[in-house]
């Protein structure tokens, strides 16, 4: 299945890359999310490829409203079908194409870094970003596109520290999150919770870090500043 499941996202990949400078690309913004013609393109080449890979597990889509509506399945496929569009609308390669499995699993612990690099949205850090690296030291920082992305950057040793602390969604998170688990780092709820894909789709907020003492500063600073604005 997995090999299957690889050459279904690299085929989505190439058909949204062939749409590059076409209006399929020049979307509406709707709240912080730019929705395109790309992105349900991408969503039915996904629906159409995993019923050829599993006819019989229900796949939930970031663009398909309705399936968010219900009660999850026991076991399913979880895409976003485009984590990123805006990057990609821009001509940027910050974007990707991602399914995950859903059926569990815990998560693996990694070493403490003695860097730190924290990776975000812009050029330079802004806003909350700026207080997390005073707060943690870091060393340094990176610019990446969307959620995924970040993520993988941390499970592969480009960066060590990324966090959200606005609303973020199960299909930004779950196959990266996979990928970092695997790699030994750690990603919690910015609650500090851990990450249960069950219930809401949505999520207050999201930090993934090469080590447990890491993620748990930052959620130690979230609170914090909760506190303050109390």
């Amino acid at each position: 299945m997995l090999e299957r499941l690889e050459h279904l996202v690299r085929k989505t990949g190439a058909r949204i890359r062939g749409l590059k400078n076409t209006a399929a690309l020049r979307g509406e913004w709707d709240g912080s999310q730019l929705k395109t013609e790309a992105d349900l393109i991408a969503h039915h080449c996904f629906v159409e490829g995993i019923k050829a890979v599993d006819p019989a597990l229900p796949v939930v889509s970031e663009e398909n409203v309705d399936g968010q509506c219900v009660e999850r399945p026991g076991r399913y496929f979880l895409i976003d079908p485009i984590d990123g569009t805006a990057s990609l609308a821009g001509g940027f390669p910050g974007w990707t194409c991602q399914v995950a499995l859903m059926n569990g699993g815990k998560l693996n612990l990694g070493e403490n870094p003695a860097q730190c690099i924290l990776i975000d949205n812009y050029p330079e850090p802004q806003g909350s970003a700026i207080s997390v690296m005073e707060h943690l030291n870091c060393t340094g920082y990176l610019e990446c596109g969307g959620i995924s992305l970040k993520i993988l950057r941390i499970a592969d040793e480009t960066a060590d520290v990324f966090f959200k602390d606005v609303v973020v969604r199960d299909w930004d998170l779950a196959a990266p999150h996979l990928v970092l688990e695997e790699a030994g780092a750690v990603m919690r709820l910015i609650t500090g919770s851990p990450m249960i894909y069950e219930g809401a789709f949505d999520k207050p907020g999201v930090v993934a870090a090469r080590s447990l003492d890491t993620v748990e500063t930052v959620v130690q600073w979230w609170r914090g500043q909760r506190k303050t604005k109390a």
